[in-house]
């Protein structure tokens, strides 16, 4: 079964209905925790396993949670790390942006001027992933 436009998540309702949810639990997603711990990269959430930090509205997004690590892992690097997610527990939906080069075989051609057309620009793909926090406690 194809799947069609309004089978995908949308990431901007997403985002924006976690933004609103944080504002009504009187969290403000765009200022800083200040009573997070700091760690060697400072409070900037990042990536566990790789060790670079999140950014644009990721940020935001793992700010307004309720745990006080900055360290976070998807399901599968945890695995890779032989490590696990604790059955039940939940993470923080958040944002993966990627964009896709255009492959090109040979030098495109505007069909009317026949003269080297522009490359085509490539919009990002943004998908929503969820992963998980390293810490169990919750912020103060």
């Amino acid at each position: 079964m194809k799947k069609t436009h309004t089978d995908r998540p949308n990431v901007y309702k997403i985002v924006t209905d976690r933004i609103i949810a944080s504002l009504k639990a009187g969290i403000i997603p765009w200022e800083k925790p200040w009573k997070a711990p700091t760690f060697g990269g400072g409070s900037l959430p990042r990536n566990f396993l790789t060790g670079k930090p999140y950014r644009g509205v990721n940020v935001f997004l793992l700010w307004g949670t309720r745990f006080s690590s900055p360290f976070w892992l998807t399901f599968k690097q945890a695995l890779e790390l032989g490590g696990n997610v604790r059955k039940g527990e939940k993470g923080a939906q958040i944002v993966f942006t990627n964009s896709f080069a255009a492959v090109r075989t040979g030098p495109r051609m505007h069909p009317q001027t026949r003269k080297a057309a522009r490359p085509a620009t490539v919009p990002p793909l943004f998908s929503p992933t969820t992963p998980f926090s390293t810490s169990s406690s919750a912020k103060d």
